[in-house]
């Protein structure tokens, strides 16, 4: 089982709220993998780097394959603006985990189509990676209502047309 997350080992992602959550979820589930697919900041690189079971791959340019590697997105941010990797891991077709901050909370609708927990509430989150692992079933189905959102909504096209329209307009 493969929790993951895609981005810059930065402060403001709080990845260590997710480290705590995952140490949690491995007490009882020592099937469970972390990846983070991304680099950044050395001294927080230290939490992840030689860790049983977590897996630091350093700044990667093409994430596909690793959103394919995971069962579980999570995105643990104190501030975004749009979050490109959380639409990137929900166009894969996962089931995500975020916090609702920035224009998350417009697109994730709690239990819907991706799963919301409160910033640094670690207890939170490992209790919903753990549900998410127990029950594949509702991983599926929040991944494919991910997916849908993105289809529906968030297309190149569609976004093409929105700015189109904003110019035409002024």
């Amino acid at each position: 089982f493969v929790v993951g997350y895609a981005g810059r080992v930065s402060l403001e992602k709080d990845l260590a709220t997710l480290y705590r959550a995952f140490m949690k979820l491995t007490k009882d589930h020592k099937d469970s993998v972390l990846l983070i697919a991304g680099g950044g900041r050395p001294e927080l690189e230290k939490l992840f780097t030689g860790k049983e079971n977590i897996i630091l791959t350093g700044l990667k340019d093409n994430l596909a394959p690793y959103y394919q590697a995971m069962d579980v997105y999570v995105l643990p941010s104190l501030t975004e603006t749009t979050s490109l990797t959380t639409m990137e891991a929900m166009a894969s077709g996962l089931a995500v985990i975020t916090t609702p901050v920035g224009f998350i909370k417009e697109y994730i609708n709690d239990g819907t189509n991706g799963m919301l927990f409160s910033k640094k509430n670690s207890y939170s989150l490992y209790k919903k990676i753990e549900y998410l692992k127990i029950n594949q079933e509702a991983r599926d189905i929040l991944g494919k209502k991910a997916r849908q959102t993105i289809v529906d909504n968030y297309t190149w096209d569609k976004t093409a047309e929105g700015i189109k329209t904003v110019i035409n307009n002024l």
